[in-house]
């Protein structure tokens, strides 16, 4: 049956859809997943049903779609029609931070998703609902992080979900150079956070010096952007909503890519 999974961003989605169409009859043939506001809808079309498309062989067995509220309406009907008529058609699974009803009220998505294509809800729980299951997700990915860094790693709300944790386990292991994980390794941020939720007096008075802290803040954001293009300057422009004659003006002044004195 189709099914519909709300979660917020990070909250490990697609890792269920995928758990369904593997444990499905349908897992010898392929998952497709497409991530309706990362990729042009022209595109997400061309993938489908264009010349050689993967929806015109049927060997698609889980059409797994990423908010598809954020697709043409058009497109939303072609999608639907293309379901109903095929002969052997995919299961679909759509993700969305909000539920099919929640997206049909909004306009943004068509009456047939929230009839037809969300028979079955389910709802991936944030990680900070979840803190014991912290410590099984940790031992699929390292299974050298001292103990001493679970009450670090509790401490925080984490925002991102289990993809902003994956991120700072896979830093803190690069850190660690493939030895433990020790708490030095982990960001200094969340190692103040749990020291301010058991003694906030152990924290240590220091001044703030704001153009430092904006400093570094707009080193780390440009630094963040390039690593995410590749170094290309006017795709990282983009991302910062920025021209690339003042980005490269300040990568420039901020010495980035400079080698360290």
């Amino acid at each position: 049956m189709p099914v519909w999974i709300v979660g917020e961003p990070g909250s490990g989605k697609e890792t269920l859809a995928r758990v369904i169409h593997h444990n499905s009859a349908h897992r010898e043939r392929a998952f497709v997943s497409c991530d309706c506001i990362g990729l042009q809808p022209y595109l997400i079309d061309a993938i489908l049903f264009g010349l050689g498309g993967l929806g015109t062989h049927g060997k698609i067995g889980t059409l797994f779609l990423e908010n598809p509220g954020h697709l043409p309406r058009d497109l939303q009907q072609k999608i639907l029609d293309w379901l109903l008529v095929t002969q052997h058609p995919p299961r679909l699974i759509c993700s969305s931070p909000q539920s099919a009803t929640e997206g049909v009220q909004s306009g943004r998505l068509r009456e047939e998703f929230r009839t037809d294509f969300s028979v079955l809800e389910l709802r991936v729980p944030p990680l900070r609902e979840r803190p014991a299951d912290l410590t099984l997700i940790l031992s699929r990915w390292a299974n050298t992080v001292n103990e001493e860094c679970l009450p670090i790693l509790r401490a925080h709300t984490w925002p991102g979900n289990i993809a902003e944790l994956r991120d700072t386990v896979a830093t803190a292991s690069h850190e660690a150079a493939g030895q433990t994980v020790l708490p030095s390794h982990l960001p200094r941020y969340l190692r103040e956070r749990a020291l301010l939720a058991t003694n906030p007096a152990a924290l240590p008075e220091r001044s703030w010096d704001l153009d430092a802290i904006l400093t570094a803040v707009e080193k780390r954001l440009i630094e963040a952007a390039l690593a995410k293009t590749d170094g290309n300057q006017t795709e990282a422009a983009k991302r910062l909503g920025i021209f690339r004659t003042r980005l490269a003006r300040r990568i420039e002044a901020l010495g980035i890519g400079k080698p360290a004195e």
